[in-house]
């Protein structure tokens, strides 16, 4: 029952995917004028993430979403099916807009250096503000991401006041993260111990406790290189795995 659930998954994957493709192809469609729209407002898509906005072309995105999605109502209006209503193409966009715009200005204020005690208050009505419209756009539905905005991001801002404000993470830096999580989760898919498997609940835990030793080993043939799984317990003590 599960394998047949995980190939139902798959195929509709690639359903859509093949979807998406005929969508960029057709000259007539909305795809297109919507791209020349995105780059008439420097939005750029990038070549990784498939073509999908992220880093700089996001922040660019989200700053001007309010006229973007407004702009954007034309198109939709030239393109829609016929049983969409014009009520409907209005207010996605309207809340769709505002809501990418609450974002940018949440995270405009997250990242001011040096904050004040004023500076956090204003952020708290800012991550507020965000959260209500985006629960209210996606049905409730809360990804881990925005669990952290609601529930962390304040905490977070306080404590690091002293040291001049949240840092600033570069898009590199997270990109290197997210592949340094993947392979890691190669490494350990073997590892029946929870608590150092990189899928446990509590999210990749095993990037602060799995780290891979080399060692060197000199055969006839050469140098050959091992690469070995360590696991550090609370009492300090390391142990192979």
């Amino acid at each position: 029952e599960i394998e047949a659930a995980k190939k139902a998954l798959d195929d509709l994957t690639e359903k859509i995917d093949g979807m998406i493709d005929d969508r960029r192809k057709d000259s007539k469609g909305w795809y297109i004028p919507m791209d020349r729209l995105y780059r008439r407002y420097n939005v750029e898509r990038e070549s990784f993430h498939n073509r999908k906005f992220s880093g700089e072309p996001l922040k660019v995105l989200t700053k001007n979403a309010i006229g973007i999605f407004n702009d954007a109502k034309e198109i939709l209006h030239q393109h829609k099916r016929s049983d969409v209503e014009d009520i409907v193409i209005e207010k996605i966009c309207n809340e769709t807009g505002s809501t990418l715009f609450a974002m940018h200005e949440m995270f405009s204020q997250l990242i001011i250096s040096s904050p004040t005690q004023a500076d956090v208050e204003i952020a708290k009505e800012k991550v507020s503000k965000f959260i209500v419209m985006y629960r209210d756009l996606k049905k409730d539905i809360l990804p881990p991401k925005g669990h952290t905005t609601e529930d962390h991001a304040i905490d977070q801002y306080v404590q690091r006041m002293d040291d001049g404000g949240l840092p600033v993470v570069i898009e590199q830096f997270v990109e290197k993260n997210h592949q340094i999580g993947g392979r890691l989760d190669n490494q350990t898919l073997g590892i029946a111990e929870s608590s150092i498997t990189p899928n446990a609940a509590d999210s990749k835990i095993a990037l602060a406790l799995v780290t891979p030793t080399v060692t060197t080993v000199k055969t006839d043939n050469g140098v050959r290189i091992f690469r070995h799984l360590k696991s550090s317990g609370d009492d300090g003590m390391e142990g192979s795995l």
